[in-house]
């Protein structure tokens, strides 16, 4: 049986499964698109502590705080990139977006 479209008490259901195949705008019917890169997001809480003088070991001590703090940032910068890439080529899958001009 092909996709179904349902009617329910809570609105319509374009599929009832996620293994049912769904194609948009003329693109080929796939299943539901799956994978670890959909997963949500956890940011890195990243905070810098303030140098409350001018001696060199304050100075490296903030300097390493930055660092770390830097290298949160990327590797949020790199997990969201994953999953918009991912959510891209799903959509772009499904016929949701176009993926190109």
């Amino acid at each position: 049986m092909g996709t179904q479209v349902k009617n329910t008490a809570a609105g319509y259901k374009i599929g009832t499964a996620a293994s049912q195949k769904i194609g948009l705008f003329g693109a080929t019917p796939v299943v539901q698109p799956s994978g670890a890169a959909q997963a949500a997001v956890t940011l890195t809480a990243a905070t810098v502590a303030t140098a409350n003088g001018s001696d060199a070991g304050t100075t490296q001590t903030l300097a390493n705080a930055l660092k770390t703090a830097l290298n949160a940032v990327i590797a949020d910068n790199v997990a969201m990139a994953a999953l918009v890439n991912k959510l891209r080529t799903d959509l772009v899958a499904i016929g949701g977006i176009k993926g190109a001009a």
